[in-house]
């Protein structure tokens, strides 16, 4: 988030909406721990945090937990993209995987800004939220946890822990880059 002050800025902007008391006592030394909890609870973290919630997402986009999935095995002979120069048949008994950095990077679905971090993508409002021909992503164009009956079982636990420490670091530290050629120039 360094390379990027103005981001930066939109999610300590978000995170001291939700969190708008001093985390450190007036000495600094002492947490304000009961406010903190509170202020993070589960209900919280899952229904608010708006812009931090853009930002978690856009980074599993950019670097899935994952590199690919588990191999699926095929159980029936199957053409995609029938008819099309595309078109690629798997027989009954291949095993597939799907790569979720090839998925979260593709320019049909993301545009050729791919590569960029913006979290506004997850923005209904914003004109990142939709496919660059101005139609719907397909729903399956994100998928750091996968989805349908082969959804992570642990995906809420790790969407609410990632979402509380990107909260609570953004709330209680200062954060830079220790190689300032790394930035970039707005």
């Amino acid at each position: 988030m360094d390379k990027n002050e103005h981001l930066l800025e939109k999610l300590r902007k978000d995170v001291d909406e939700n969190i708008p008391f001093n985390v450190w006592d007036q000495q600094g030394g002492e947490l304000n721990h009961d406010r903190l909890i509170e202020a993070c609870n589960y209900e919280n973290i899952f229904e608010g945090f708006e812009y931090s919630v853009m930002v978690f997402r856009e980074s599993l986009r950019i670097e899935p937990p994952l590199g690919f999935t588990t191999a699926h095995e095929v159980t029936r002979d199957v053409v995609l993209a029938r008819g099309t120069d595309k078109e690629l048949k798997i027989r009954a008994g291949d095993e597939i995987h799907l790569l979720l950095g090839a998925l979260h990077h593709d320019p049909t679905e993301w545009g050729p800004e791919h590569d960029e971090f913006i979290p506004e993508r997850f923005d209904s409002k914003s004109k990142y939220f939709t496919k660059p021909d101005g139609k719907a992503r397909n729903p399956y164009s994100y998928a750091p946890f996968l989805g349908g009956h082969r959804v992570c079982l642990g995906k809420t636990m790790a969407e609410i822990e990632a979402k509380t420490l990107l909260v609570l670091i953004t709330k209680c530290y200062e954060m830079q880059l220790m190689d300032e050629t790394m930035r970039q120039k707005a």
